[in-house]
């Protein structure tokens, strides 16, 4: 479909059909040719998106590897759920993936009370849902009602729980709301960025009546699902595509002052087989891939078809991959034997172990070999993807072998006459590394990893698992190295917490523990706590660099590579800002226009 520009009628108002204002001074004006589509009366405080002039019209298509199982963006547990969802709703606080920094979404300003425990939002008025009823602080307390409902144990609902204490929600006007906490939290904006504001007038009886969880699944009608995204839903044709039609009462404009979304449309096409997405896109009949591998994207620079393609490699993501060893002194509750061999406990609890291992290994060649060159070597938890928090100073064990050998040899190992590495008592040093037998790519780490510390002696066995084989050995304790990654598309520190408190499950290397195993441990903790409670940025951030310079000292995980993010799009599609953070090229849909000649 060819997409249809868009005029402008400067500083004119057509009633219940059409506003648009041109700011005085703005360069880049439509022509007066362009036809603008019909939309409703835009809120009186409209949010002004720091985007160029598009052009009205057309639709983009989007290849999907899972259809929804919901469109409710708070019931939502999957990746591809969540996708779609978040093109059909909006929250009070927006994330912007370019700065990685929170900007006001339908709440147009927010105050913290002097304690941090209540925060008072105003809301922009006139907004409305997209099928024309009004929005009002009534909505976000309905919203709210639902995610704190215990029976319904929503995923967001533990961010806003504190000791047992549940967040209060009040009306205090048509609109503005007043949110109580128990007690007071540094992550609550970040927090309300994933609370997608839910239509009571729409939902409020399914709630009532107990089925809320079915109310938006895959059969309901599309004039049902309501919502204050940029689009809404058209036809959902299950097995094959879901269409978005443009939202008209969405509450954005450019800085121009025209109204969003500028596409007519946005088509999401189900396929399952990553290959048979690759071909629709290299055949031009998917508009947008967010994926690549590294050998796609090699495959699509070396064909001839990459002519009417752009394809970006936007850095390394915020997330990496990594190993760590297990660290639990404890005992097996089923075979009453420790979870280790006391040598190979030994090895693994001795910071110079850790240390040398991570010397031994080649990031480079990894991120060559494994990654055609598309990843970055990793060190930290925190990489320079990520703009606010990473700290570049902290300590890098890198490729040395010979300072690899030192360590070890500090630490009361030596080679034997075979040239492989044993300890005090003579005992060979090998140890398995479990990882999941899906991700091909790890395994090829795992591989070069092999290959590297067979360089100074050591034997690695690697045992690729089922996913959910691995996630039992790390809970259960019943393993010795685990090779993995934890997908983070969140770059404030709290994502991290659990990982690094010492009496979290998520404490990979020796979860769970009632009192802090080591003095470093005693010291993270106090750390990772504080900062969440640090109000002022400045004092908050020395707080976490100095919990990274403690990571990366300690090195309980050893960090590999982050990948880099591939992604390719039409050469005409305008506006496209590709991101490190999910969803990585249409976080910003309602500014993608088709460009003209297109």
């Amino acid at each position: 479909m060819r997409p249809r520009s868009r005029s402008t009628v400067p500083f004119s108002i057509l009633f219940f059909s059409i506003l648009i204002f041109i700011l005085a001074g703005c360069s880049n004006k439509p022509s007066a040719a362009d036809k603008v589509p019909i939309f409703a009366k835009l809120a009186k405080d409209a949010c002004v998106v720091d985007c160029g002039a598009g052009r009205y019209g057309g639709r983009l298509v989007y290849a999907a590897p899972a259809e929804p199982k919901s469109f409710n963006r708070l019931l939502v547990k999957d990746q591809g759920s969540f996708d779609i969802a978040e093109r059909i709703h909006a929250g009070l606080i927006q994330l912007n993936h370019s700065t990685q920094k929170l900007e006001p979404g339908l709440a147009k300003s927010w105050q913290f009370s002097q304690d941090h425990r209540i925060l008072d939002l105003a809301l922009r008025e006139e907004v409305r849902f997209s099928d024309g009823h009004p929005f009002t602080a009534d909505d976000v307390v309905f919203t709210f009602t639902v995610l704190l409902d215990p029976k319904l144990n929503l995923p967001l609902r533990t961010a806003f729980v504190r000791d047992k204490e549940l967040l209060r929600v009040e009306k205090t006007g048509t609109y503005a709301v007043r949110l109580i906490y128990p007690k007071p939290t540094v992550t609550a904006e970040f927090d309300l960025k994933d609370v997608a504001l839910l239509p009571r007038h729409k939902l409020e009886a399914a709630y009532q009546s107990g089925q809320m969880e079915s109310a938006w699944t895959g059969g309901a009608a599309p004039e049902e699902i309501v919502g204050l995204g940029p689009f809404k839903v058209k036809d959902y044709i299950p097995g094959q595509r879901l269409t978005l039609a443009r939202n008209v009462h969405y509450w954005k404009v450019d800085r121009a002052g025209a109204r969003l979304p500028y596409l007519d449309s946005l088509v999401i096409i189900f396929i399952p087989d990553r290959n048979a997405r690759l071909l629709r896109f290299e055949s031009g009949e998917v508009d947008i891939h967010d994926d690549l591998r590294p050998e796609d994207f090699s495959t699509l620079q070396r064909a001839d078809r990459q002519r009417d393609l752009v394809l970006y490699d936007i850095g390394p993501a915020i997330s990496s991959e990594f190993f760590w060893f297990n660290q639990n002194p404890e005992l097996n509750p089923k075979s009453k034997q420790p979870y280790l061999a006391p040598h190979k406990f030994k090895w693994f609890s001795d910071v110079r172990f850790r240390r040398a291992i991570s010397h031994a290994l080649d990031r480079g060649t990894m991120s060559q070999v494994g990654f055609l060159g598309k990843a970055s070597p990793a060190y930290g938890p925190f990489n320079a993807s990520n703009k606010v928090w990473s700290d570049p100073t902290i300590a890098r064990y890198e490729y040395n072998p010979g300072q690899a050998l030192a360590l070890l040899q500090e630490a009361g190992f030596k080679l034997n006459a075979g040239s492989s590495l044993v300890d005090r008592q003579g005992h060979p040093v090998a140890f398995s590394m479990i990882t999941n037998a899906d991700n091909t790519l790890r395994q090829k780490m795992g591989s070069l990893l092999q290959q590297d510390l067979a360089k100074v002696g050591i034997s690695v066995r690697l045992a690729p698992l089922e996913f959910g084989a691995v996630i039992q050995a790390i809970t259960g304790g019943d393993y010795e190295a685990c090779l993995f990654g934890f997908r983070n598309d969140n770059p404030d520190p709290s994502a991290q917490q659990g990982v690094w408190l010492s009496n979290n499950s998520m404490h990979a290397w020796y979860p769970n523990q009632k009192t802090p195993a080591t003095a470093w441990e005693r010291r993270l903790d106090q750390l990772m706590t504080e900062q969440m409670f640090a109000f002022d940025f400045k004092e908050r951030k020395r707080l976490v660099d100095d919990a990274q310079k403690i990571i990366a000292e300690n090195i309980p995980i050893i960090y590999l590579v982050s990948k880099d993010i591939l992604v390719g799009a039409k050469r005409k599609i305008g506006n496209f800002k590709p991101s490190i953070l999910d969803h990585r090229t249409l976080w910003n849909c309602e500014e993608l226009y088709w460009q003209a000649g297109s």
